[in-house]
């Protein structure tokens, strides 16, 4: 009789939670780093707008320039702004989807404790019935060679 955990099933479907919770884990660490790579476009923006500008008042700025150039780093600056909430949200979103994953993680590991306890018992009384049977074959085999009368020399 082969062993069988009849928990089985509901192992398996704690283990695709499982993997689920891992995608859903991954796709929040990729968006999260997405959002961060926007950012990093942005404020990289910003300090190339900056050094530009520093670099073009040396040489002589226009009124229009000033006001064209102050409308643009506000705008990005609103931008960034935007884009550091977003960051949060998807960081919010990553440290939910964490504790999700470890949540089915126990789970997992609680079922997969139980199958290997139930797996130890099942071979502990496996070994005991063929130990049992081994005894039962040596006794009647020491028995038998009493019973018939054979002597052995």
């Amino acid at each position: 009789m082969a062993f069988q955990f009849r928990f089985q099933s509901i192992l398996d479907v704690k283990i695709r939670l499982e993997d689920l919770k891992k995608a859903k884990f991954g796709e929040a660490n990729e968006e999260l780093r997405i959002q961060t790579e926007k950012l990093s476009v942005l404020v990289n923006e910003q300090n190339f707008q900056y050094e530009s500008m520093k670099e073009k008042n040396k040489k002589g700025v226009t009124p229009k320039d000033l006001i064209v150039y102050n409308n643009y780093m506000n705008r990005l600056k609103q931008a960034i702004e935007i884009q550091k909430k977003v960051i949060e949200k998807a960081k919010d979103a990553v440290e939910f989807a964490r504790r999700e994953l470890v949540e089915a993680a126990k789970e997992r590991k609680k079922f997969e404790t139980l199958k290997e306890k139930k797996l130890e018992e099942y071979w502990e009384e496996y070994y005991k019935k063929e130990q049992t049977a081994l005894d039962e074959i040596v006794s009647y085999k020491y028995n038998g060679g009493v019973a018939d009368g054979s002597s052995e020399g």
